[in-house]
């Protein structure tokens, strides 16, 4: 997308991570979970950015890596954008920055059908389930799995 940048979050973009956050479902990640994930070797966050305000966050991406395996935590746009294509975006700007993970997992809601179709047009298939993983509201997780 024209105009947008995917970069690794630093330390003065929580506060633009923050506002996204909160208007989420469920439990908000807090500063300091970020500020951990941020100080971790295994963790790594992406944010995207508008070229033309480098400030403004307009989504973020967590992942954890363990050698050639991934994990995607936490994928989230601000709702001014939302479904306008942020979100595949960084999704396809991570998956190529880490490049030499074979395998990538993530838990979605049942519920969310947009961040279902997601990944599943990224490559994604359904390979499990977790009972009530989700609170607020109580929900399952579907598992999801990309091999490469």
């Amino acid at each position: 997308m024209r105009g947008l940048k995917v970069r690794s979050m630093e330390e003065g973009d929580l506060a633009g991570v923050m506002e996204i956050e909160k208007t989420l479902p469920g439990r908000p990640w807090t500063q300091r979970s970020f500020r951990e994930s941020l100080a971790s070797e295994s963790s790594h966050i992406y944010v995207v950015t508008d070229q033309d305000r480098p400030g403004r966050i307009l989504g973020y991406l967590v992942c954890l890596r363990a050698l050639d395996e991934g994990e995607i935590v936490n994928v989230a746009a601000d709702e001014k954008v939302r479904g306008r294509g942020i979100g595949r975006f960084l999704l396809d700007q991570v998956l190529k920055a880490e490049s030499d993970a074979a395998a990538w997992t993530l838990e979605v809601r049942e519920s969310n059908a947009a961040a279902r179709r997601l990944y599943e047009t990224a490559g994604f298939h359904v390979c499990g389930r977790r009972r009530d993983f989700y609170v607020d509201p109580a929900e399952d997780a579907l598992i999801m799995r990309l091999d490469r």
